[in-house]
């Protein structure tokens, strides 16, 4: 299933030669500021689904979260109740006596008023829409019988209207229609109040109160192909639609809240529904809507849109919690999908004083040119000089002031406030170096040739190598630990060989499990703890082992440049693979920041980032 699409920053290219066992990068520091983001909380065991629903109980201090789906073994769809402290980062999972039925695309919101959660339609495993009220009084499930309802609706969206004591519902996917009604519960019955104009009908649209007003952007259109990107807000009985200056971009089920401390509402991610029933193109953006104005914030530690894994009208749900006084989502991220539940519902916070990473990566061709994207810096390349062989890899400076070239025969060239600190290049190899990593002061560095032969130098360390040992296939590429004191060497099938500090925690072997059959693993890359890592292969997303994010991105149309190398994100959550044309792939987190969209004198070999 996986290798059917990607998101990329240009348009397809035409196929190159396969280039394997030529570089491998390691991550620096990027540049880092404050600000407004997310940051993932450290709540263990969590709801065991995603594409769930989640509302803030005020009156219990608890977030609830309720339904899903569950891959890739179990029942499939879900009807458990979980609820989080916000204090202590506990997630527990209820059993009340009465519950609704397992369920996806259901909308839910806090009635304020009367002091229980409201939950309202959604679709089970035949996915005809459903059209009961349920409330949540902290210890069980009641079903309501209201007099009158909204028609059976998947994918409404539902927020609370303090204001007028009500909850107020818009939208949805029913049996035979979109609707584009407005509804509001008061407790007992539903009341259709839908003014002369408003907002065309649609589903999947994010709905968040914000004082005496409701705030609605975006939503599938009743054509089931269009996403749309118009804000409305709705006071007094009517909708008034806003024209920002700026706003997102067309999408679907993006979640909203209402973050009263911060006084903005805050919207995230989303997909443009543009390709086929599996889903679209991801958006991990986040914005805040203070009134009058949509502001993009800056790229954070987010969390990982994943509409290939999407159930429902969202991948994401979102509630303020008003004990902790911020914003707090439910988002869907891939697990690896041989585990129990395939898929994983990471507990996100947003605050404003987070970090934040300010990126950039550079590319390098095999005739040493080099070519600088986002925040990255130029500071010089072998492009004019005449090699003895190729460069066929880079690795930056911690702090990203400069880099290191290193050719097939050891030579290094340095740039910026990279230092020489010695190469191989006089010397004759057993077999050709295929990549380099550095040390965490950037006082060293070591080479790795394709039979595993280590060379350290600088503040480099001797850990033990593979020289000595008959392989099955080539060493592609090293990463070094976040402490300095042990690396990783990875071989084209896969395997992983762990020295030092270095853990083992699993490889690719047979390669290629999510690309073409037999895709040679091409390089690796250290989480931030350094207790897990990436591997990259030819085509195809990285597989992530220990706890590295199996953040996944999509490619638009078929297979037809190979990726030579990675580098990941620097607050983890994304990377960028580089194709030997010089197309950059951004996954997860990491964000675009460009591609070579002219022909090359020399393909490139190479990725490293700030």
């Amino acid at each position: 299933m996986w290798g059917a699409r990607w998101r990329v920053a240009v348009g397809s290219v035409a196929a190159v030669a396969l280039l394997v066992g030529l570089v491998v990068t390691t991550p620096a520091t990027a540049s880092i500021v404050s600000g407004r983001g997310w940051a993932e909380a450290s709540d263990p065991d969590g709801p065991t689904s995603t594409g769930g629903v989640a509302a803030y109980d005020a009156t219990r201090h608890q977030l609830v979260y309720f339904g899903g789906y569950r891959c890739c073994s179990g029942p499939g769809y879900s009807n458990d109740t979980w609820v989080r402290d916000g204090v202590t980062n506990q997630w527990t999972k209820l059993d009340p006596a009465n519950r609704p039925s397992s369920r996806y695309g259901h909308t839910m919101a806090y009635d304020s008023t009367r002091g229980l959660v409201v939950l309202y339609g959604g679709a089970g495993s035949n996915g005809v829409p459903k059209g009961d009220t349920w409330t949540w009084d902290g210890t069980n499930w009641a079903q309501a019988a209201p007099l009158t309802s909204p028609p059976a609706l998947t994918g409404a969206a539902m927020a609370d209207d303090p204001t007028n004591g009500r909850v107020v519902l818009f939208g949805g996917l029913g049996q035979a229609a979109t609707s584009g009604s407005t509804w509001s519960w008061d407790g007992t019955t539903w009341t259709d109040i839908s003014p002369v104009t408003g907002p065309i009908p649609r589903s999947g649209a994010a709905l968040a109160g914000q004082g005496a007003s409701l705030l609605l952007f975006g939503g599938l259109a009743a054509d089931g192909s269009t996403t749309l990107g118009d804000t409305w807000t709705f006071a007094g009985g009517t909708w008034t639609q806003q024209n920002p200056a700026s706003a997102p971009s067309a999408r679907q089920g993006a979640s909203a809240t209402f973050g009263a401390a911060q006084g903005v509402t805050v919207l995230f991610g989303g997909d443009a529904y543009n390709y086929d029933s599996e889903g679209g193109l991801p958006h991990d953006d986040t914005w805040t809507w203070d009134g009058s104005t949509w502001t993009l914030l800056a790229p954070s530690s987010g969390p990982v849109g994943d509409p290939y894994y999407q159930i429902g009208p969202s991948g994401s749900t979102m509630a303020y919690d008003v004990d902790l006084g911020r914003p707090v989502m439910v988002a869907s991220a891939s697990g690896p999908i041989n585990s129990d539940t395939g898929l994983i519902a990471q507990t996100w916070e947003f605050d404003d004083d987070v970090a934040l990473a300010v990126p950039g990566y550079w590319l390098v061709a095999s005739d040493g040119g080099v070519f600088s994207f986002g925040d990255a810096q130029f500071h010089g390349s072998a492009g004019a000089l005449p090699l003895n062989r190729p460069v066929v890899g880079i690795s930056s400076v911690p702090g990203g002031q400069g880099y290191w070239l290193v050719a097939s025969d050891g030579g290094i060239f340095s740039y910026g406030d990279a230092q020489f600190y010695g190469s191989t290049g006089s010397n004759t190899l057993n077999q050709p170096v295929v990549g380099m990593a550095a040390t965490p002061s950037g006082q060293g560095y070591w080479l790795v040739a394709s039979d595993g032969g280590i060379f350290s130098y600088g503040d480099a360390q001797f850990y033990g190598s593979t020289g000595s040992i008959t392989l099955n296939q080539p060493v592609v590429g090293m990463a070094a630990t976040p402490s300095g004191q042990g690396y990783w060497l990875v071989a084209s099938d896969g395997g992983i060989f762990s020295y030092g500090d270095a853990q083992f925690y699993g490889s690719t072997v047979p390669p290629a499990p999510f690309g073409p059959s037999g895709a040679p693993a091409v390089g690796m890359a250290s989480s931030p703890s350094g207790q897990g890592y990436l591997v990259a292969q030819a085509f195809g997303p990285a597989t992530a082992f220990g706890d590295a994010t199996p953040a996944y991105g999509y490619f638009d149309g078929p297979f037809s440049d190979a990726n030579v190398g990675i580098a990941r994100t620097n607050l983890g959550g994304g990377y960028w693979l580089a194709s030997a044309s010089g197309v950059v792939v951004s996954v997860g987190n990491a964000t675009d920041q460009g591609s070579l969209a002219t022909p090359l004198n020399a393909p490139i070999v190479g990725i490293a980032a700030t």
